[in-house]
């Protein structure tokens, strides 16, 4: 919807952050600069992602792919800076992370919004697509497992988990059957869709320990109850 708007803040404001501390160093030099980048840097197939496979981006006339490259120019912006000034950073590529408090779009989100109102699930598309999906506790854990190792740092690295992959049809199916009601009709997808999306963790794992430990329908249902409260505060 603002494809300038993401390019100039995720892209140029990323560069102009890390100008600034390097320009202005002493108190302002972090000891790490953490950049959170995207799994949308995989481009429309990232079944099976390592950190090391290419980021292509999609074409420049769909301008859903705007998000990919402004994460994509602030990955390589930010490795430049850390090879000529010597500046401490990592990037983390979150993939489908979801829990209480999202904001904007996603599927849980919506999903669980909608079930804890009463109302139909809206699946896009067949609901053939899947996806692996991490809980945001154990993406805060990742991160916090990185910035202690600093033989870790100088890399991106993926944060999410490989298994369980389900449809978007079978997670809606998850929320209603947590959730106790409901029903799941589908509507046409509003642009282009990435058909699977899961990654290889096995870098992050490796360099820190970390693995997820948060289940999909133990955060399904952390994240359902979310917004049951969020409802029934707003409740007339």
């Amino acid at each position: 919807r603002a494809p300038a708007e993401v390019l100039a803040v995720n892209g140029l404001g990323t560069a102009a952050l890390l100008d600034l501390l390097v320009a202005e160093g002493g108190a302002l030099r972090p000891d790490l600069f953490v950049n959170v980048s995207t799994s949308e840097v995989y481009g429309p197939h990232a079944a099976g992602a390592d950190e090391s496979a290419p980021t292509p981006v999609g074409p420049v006339s769909d301008p859903r792919w705007t998000y990919a490259a402004s994460k994509v120019f602030a990955e390589h912006w930010l490795f430049a800076v850390a090879r000529t000034t010597g500046l401490p950073v990592v990037s983390v590529r979150p993939v489908n992370v979801f829990g209480p408090g999202q904001l904007g779009e996603g599927a849980v989100r919506n999903f669980c919004a909608a079930a804890a109102r009463g109302e139909s699930l809206s699946v896009t598309g067949d609901g053939s697509p899947t996806r692996s999906w991490l809980y945001v506790d154990d993406f805060v854990d990742a991160v916090f497992a990185l910035a202690a190792r600093k033989e870790a740092w100088g890399m991106t690295y993926n944060v999410g988990r490989s298994e369980p992959r389900v449809s978007t049809r079978e997670l809606a199916e998850r929320v209603i059957a947590l959730a106790g009601r409901g029903g799941v009709v589908f509507v046409p997808h509003p642009g282009t869709d990435v058909i699977d999306r899961w990654p290889r963790t096995e870098r992050i794992e490796r360099n820190t320990g970390w693995r997820p430990v948060v289940d999909l329908d133990e955060a399904l249902s952390r994240t359902l109850e979310f917004w049951r409260r969020r409802s029934s505060e707003v409740a007339p």
